[in-house]
């Protein structure tokens, strides 16, 4: 009855805010990197350049200063923590997704 609610009958399924509101930080995240990566992409830059930034555990990307605390990378979005870091299966941190679940979102979204 009433056709409203989560599902409809037909096996629509509808999109909820927080779903939306999701989706469109992960398209804005992603428009970010595609700029910031070409941006670096235009850089020609040299061995004492990268040794000024590690390498993001989710993305790979070399963007993350070397003395950053809990810095958020501006390509994948994933906040470099420690613990997580070393704990990739593990919610107990800033990120709310592990770092194995934000590498897959990430990489399919790359593909």
């Amino acid at each position: 009855m009433g056709g409203r609610g989560k599902s409809l009958s037909l096996n629509y399924k509808q999109i909820d805010i927080k779903n939306y509101k999701d989706r469109l930080e992960i398209e804005d995240i992603m428009h970010n990197a595609d700029i910031v990566r070409q941006a670096l992409n235009a850089i020609n830059r040299d061995s004492s350049e990268t040794s000024l930034f590690r390498k993001c555990y989710c993305c790979e990307e070399h963007i993350i200063p070397i003395n950053s605390f809990h810095k958020k990378c501006n390509i994948c979005g994933w906040i470099d923590d420690d613990y997580q870091n070393i704990n990739p299966n593990s919610h107990d941190g800033p990120n709310e997704l592990s770092l194995n679940e934000s590498k897959i979102i990430f990489w399919r979204k790359e593909n």
